[in-house]
C-alpha cells in the first residue's frame, strides 16, 4: 500500500516539472523497453530515483528536493506527453 507523499515532496515535484533540465531528461527515450521505473506497489524504483538525481546534478541542476522528486517529475512529464501526444521541449532546445 502506498501513502500520499507529503506536501513538501509534491511541491518539489511541481517545481521540478518546470525545470528545463528535467524537461530535457524526460524528453529522452526511456531506454530498455523492459526497464522498470515503478515497483508493484506504485513506489519509484530506487535505482531509477538514484540515477535520475545523479544525472540531474551532473547536468547542472540546482534544485535539492527530496530523494525521488527528480524521477517523479520526469515520469509526470512523460505521462503528460503520452496523454496529450506531444512534448514541448524547453526554450532554446529546438
Amino acid at each position: 500500500m502506498t501513502t500520499k507523499p507529503p506536501p513538501h515532496y509534491l511541491q518539489a515535484v511541481d517545481e521540478l516539472t518546470a525545470d528545463p533540465i528535467v524537461k530535457r531528461m524526460a524528453a529522452r527515450p526511456a531506454g530498455d523497453p523492459g526497464e522498470r521505473f515503478v515497483n508493484a506497489d506504485g513506489t519509484l524504483q530506487y535505482e531509477f530515483m538514484r540515477t535520475a538525481a545523479e544525472e540531474y546534478i551532473k547536468a547542472g541542476g540546482q534544485h535539492r528536493g527530496p530523494v525521488g522528486a527528480v524521477g517523479h517529475a520526469m515520469l509526470r512529464l512523460r505521462a503528460e506527453a503520452a496523454l496529450t501526444g506531444s512534448f514541448t521541449p524547453p526554450e532554446g532546445d529546438n
